[in-house]
């Protein structure tokens, strides 16, 4: 019973994570700076091999942006421009009420 009762509540943070990454990700690409749109679709949110972890990432050098961390922390010669630190920041409290409502739901 105990071991069902864990299963559940991990499968469910899981879900809420993935469903709080996704906002992350969806506010980061309307708040990227576009002058191509090459670092606008590069904006992604990836799994790995733990449960209750999701990365929300930007920029891949295969398709040849490699420059996310110049916009979003700037360089000597440019102004950081940052997106993705504003998207966490804007949608914590959000994911963070999401997270308790599902709680309250698990536990009554």
């Amino acid at each position: 019973m105990f071991d069902e009762a864990q299963r559940s509540l991990i499968d469910l943070l899981d879900a809420l994570i993935d469903s709080g990454a996704k906002l992350i990700e969806d506010t980061a690409i309307t708040l990227v700076p576009a002058r191509t749109g090459l670092l606008k679709s590069t904006i992604r949110t990836l799994t790995t091999d733990k449960p209750m972890e999701r990365i929300v990432r930007a920029g891949d050098p295969a398709q040849g942006c490699d420059y996310a961390p110049f916009v979003e922390y700037g360089t000597y010669k440019m102004r950081a421009q940052p997106f993705m630190r504003p998207a966490a920041e804007a949608r914590g409290p959000e994911i963070a009420e999401m997270i308790r409502e599902g709680m309250k739901e698990l536990f009554g």
